[in-house]
Formats: C-alpha cells, structure tokens, sequence
C-alpha cells in the first residue's frame, strides 16, 4: 500500500516475520510512540504500587520523555515528583 501509515522497504534476508519480534531501522528517527499499550497497562500497575522510578527504553526523541513525563503526572499530580 502507499500513503500515511505504510511503510516501503528492502527486504535483505528474507523469511517469515514471527510474533514478538522488532524490526530495526537503523538511522532512523521514528515519529511514533515509544510506548506500546503494553507499556501504558505497565505503567499505570506501576505507579499504581508506588514505585520508586521508571526507566525508559528505546529514547529517540525529547517527545518520549515528554510522553511519559505527562503521563506519570497525571496520575497522581499531588503525589509524583517529576521526573
């Protein structure tokens, strides 16, 4: 397909794509979300616990750390110390 959020490629080493595997692109500056749902249920059971800090894997642009920073604040803006 073509257009907004089709992606054209090379393929190097062909063979079948399975299921929990990354793709990389190196060079590349991806314009989206470095949270995955998955991330976003963790987090929310996170700070639901009370832990003490959070990491961030897989940082590419200031905007991920912006993300996250918004979300951990919002939910417990009273209680959280920024980041």
């Amino acid at each position: 397909g073509k257009g907004p959020g089709y992606l054209d490629c090379e393929v190097v080493v062909g063979g079948m794509i399975k299921d929990r595997k990354g793709v990389n692109t190196p060079d590349s500056i991806l314009e989206i979300s470095c949270l995955t749902p998955k991330d976003r249920e963790d987090l929310d059971y996170m700070l639901g616990i009370g832990v003490d800090w959070v990491a961030l894997s897989f940082v590419q642009r200031p905007e991920d750390i912006v993300e996250i920073k918004r979300l951990i604040m919002s939910y417990n803006p009273n209680n959280a110390n920024p980041p």
